[in-house]
């Protein structure tokens, strides 16, 4: 799987892949670049919303907090935000 798939899949669990196009946009492409990014980033990636915000923060923090190889990480990444994301309400 390429590591825009996994990138992709990452947000689709945290409910945030309706902003992949901005990430790609902006050259974020894979998860460790997400852990660049800093909160004043959100906005100009077109993330306002406070409840997406408070998402993203997440998702980032999972990915600092995960301190092994790029591959170990993306296994530890799926089965943790399935896990962790998995019991929150999904509203459409």
């Amino acid at each position: 799987m390429e590591m825009e798939d996994f990138f992709y899949s990452y947000l689709k669990v945290a409910n945030l892949e309706q902003y992949y196009p901005n990430f790609l946009e902006s050259g974020i492409t894979c998860s460790n670049l997400l852990t660049n990014l800093k909160t004043r980033d959100y906005y100009s990636l077109g993330i306002k919303e406070n409840k997406d915000q408070r998402k993203l923060f997440q998702l980032i923090d999972i990915i600092r907090d995960l301190d092994t190889s790029e591959t170990e990480t993306d296994v530890k990444m799926t089965s943790l935000m399935a896990a962790r994301y998995h019991s929150c309400p999904v509203k459409h």
